[in-house]
């Protein structure tokens, strides 16, 4: 005979998402870093 033992129910600590702003900054900040560096491609 077995038993689950749901790992969730008693482990689990709920994180909420990020705010939308700080992930669309990231966005932009990663956005931002890949122009720069495909403009470094391109000069050479």
């Amino acid at each position: 005979m077995g038993y689950e033992i749901n790992f969730n129910r008693y482990f689990y600590v709920y994180t909420p998402p990020r705010p939308l702003g700080e992930i669309e900054a990231d966005l932009e900040a990663s956005e931002k870093r890949i122009l720069e560096l495909l403009g470094r491609v391109r000069k050479k």
